[in-house]
């Protein structure tokens, strides 16, 4: 690829990322209630005109994730999520009746046309902004496609959860405050550089409103993102900022609004009037369920072998070691906002009582900063270009998240907490039973074994590219981070199962069943 014209060089990257974010999803038994919450405010706004979701219940049945407010019911999610998806399923409904559609279908439909855009979205929008912020294009490319494909953001660009959509709307605003001149030092005021200054600060603030409308904790993610705005010497400070609030003001104003029709307060929240006792008894204490940070869970966070991102997305792990170890790498405006984003949401997800985040893999609720963590990671890496044990350690890294994540995805995309150590207890026992995840080859062919073929195919090419990118030097130098990846692989998946045989066939035969009763590979 290194002789190909540089659009037509992008051009292949995108197919291959989108390819292998289509290319797996979950089972359409499998009932997510983050997923149908949302799917069930969109039906309502479309078919009813209403944000009740009274209606939806009625037709698809009841979920778990519920707020009742006055006798009516509504998600218990903040709303950008649900008003994103709307013309989605507003223009699916042009050509079918409403009772054409189930609540799979419409969430199958959002997870294609709303949730697949957004996360290649973030892998063009992560690589413009790291070249705007100067980092070397064998760095972007390791880092972009790390985030992409070897990191939770694989499975969480294909549902419909928010975590995705802030983690690239955190990008893009980063993205427009680059544009406008807020992320570097030294820019010149030139009267087209005034424009430009301008239009970045509303597009930023734009991205950031949005993100805070998508998410209620991502608030406070979408203030901390402005920053480098304060942070920027000379008397057009508050007018900047002033710019920025300007864009993020219609979002802010649509919460409160929706806050106050919803439950009868523009402050009140949905944490405030969920339906479930176990709900209440998850989020009903400190802010939204929050409390303090637990030690157990900020450890887990980082090494365990389900949820830690040093494991499961090594590389934005490093990108995280590397925000505490080389702080003057980075911009100071950039790094002290990323910092301030990354550290709100380890704290705030450390002090939940479910900070694993139920059925997943990787850290799911660290998702929203994922992109951060990659900034931070090419800063690094690209400091160290130099030296080719330090990009070894970088390049193996990202190998080791693309397989890891590739993997799962690959099986069963959202295990069950119990799996301490999922590629011994669940995912090996689904890969010598032949049994994948839905894909794209099951409509063509049974599921099987036989439809991992394309697969390995583009995680071939995918460590290829990661390996050789911009690599120089004898072979070990090359393959070296190959052997090293697949070396971690394997002990990982040599350790010992942790459940034991009984409850290990138990979830072969459930996943079996759920196979059996797949429809959607033959439509």
């Amino acid at each position: 690829m290194r002789s190909l014209d540089p659009r037509t060089r992008e051009a292949l990257l995108c197919g291959l990322v989108l390819l292998q974010l289509a290319y797996s999803w979950m089972y359409s038994q499998i009932s997510v209630p983050n997923e149908r919450t949302r799917a069930y405010l969109t039906v309502a706004v479309v078919d009813d005109a209403t944000i009740r979701i009274d209606a939806p219940l009625q037709r698809f049945g009841r979920v778990y994730d519920l707020a009742n407010y006055r006798g009516h019911y509504f998600t218990d999610k903040a709303p950008g999520a649900s008003l994103l998806a709307v013309p989605v399923y507003a223009w699916a409904r042009l050509w079918k009746p409403a009772s054409a559609f189930s609540a799979v279908d419409v969430i199958n439909l959002v997870r294609t046309y709303l949730m697949l855009p957004i996360g290649l979205f973030g892998f063009v929008l992560l690589r413009s902004l790291l070249r705007s912020l100067h980092i070397s294009e064998p760095s972007i490319d390791v880092t972009s496609l790390s985030f992409s494909l070897g990191s939770s953001m694989l499975h969480y660009s294909t549902a419909f959860y928010s975590h995705a959509i802030e983690a690239v709307l955190a990008l893009a605003t980063l993205r427009c405050l680059s544009w406008a001149g807020l992320l570097s030092e030294g820019a010149h005021e030139t009267p087209s550089a005034e424009r430009r200054r301008w239009l970045g600060l509303l597009g930023a603030g734009v991205c950031a409103g949005l993100c805070g409308l998508v998410e209620y904790q991502a608030v406070v993610l979408a203030g901390l993102l402005g920053l480098p705005i304060l942070l920027r010497a000379g008397p057009a400070r508050l007018r900047n900022a002033a710019v920025f609030a300007l864009g993020a003001a219609p979002f802010a104003v649509a919460l409160l609004v929706y806050n106050a029709r919803a439950f009868g307060g523009a402050f009140a929240l949905s944490y405030q009037h969920l339906v479930g006792e176990s709900l209440q008894e998850l989020h009903g204490a400190g802010l939204v369920g929050a409390t303090y940070p637990h030690w157990a869970a900020f450890v887990g966070l980082l090494i365990d072998q389900h949820r830690g991102l040093l494991l499961t997305a090594p590389l934005l792990g490093l990108g995280l070691l590397g925000l505490a170890w080389r702080p003057r790498l980075m911009p100071r405006a950039l790094w002290i906002s990323v910092c301030g984003c990354v550290v709100y949401f380890i704290l705030i997800v450390s002090s939940s009582s479910v900070w694993y985040g139920g059925w997943s893999f990787g850290p799911r609720l660290l998702v929203p900063v994922m992109g951060l963590l990659a900034v931070a990671a090419a800063f690094v890496m690209d400091s160290w270009r130099a030296h080719p044990l330090v990009q070894g350690v970088f390049r193996a890294a990202a190998v080791l998240g693309v397989l890891y994540q590739q993997a799962v995805h690959a099986t069963f995309a959202e295990l069950p907490p119990e799996f301490a150590r999922p590629l011994p207890d669940a995912i090996l026992p689904l890969f010598r039973a032949g049994a994948p995840a839905p894909n794209l080859v099951c409509k063509l062919m049974p599921l099987g074994p036989g439809n991992w073929l394309p697969l390995a195919v583009l995680v071939a090419c995918t460590v290829a590219i990661l390996i050789g990118r911009g690599s120089t030097g004898r072979p070990w130098v090359r393959y070296g981070p190959l052997v090293a990846a697949f070396s971690v692989f394997v002990l990982l998946a040599s350790a010992p199962a942790s459940i034991d045989d009984i409850r290990q066939q138990r979830w072969l035969q459930q996943v079996r069943a759920w196979q059996d009763s797949e429809q959607r590979c033959h439509v």
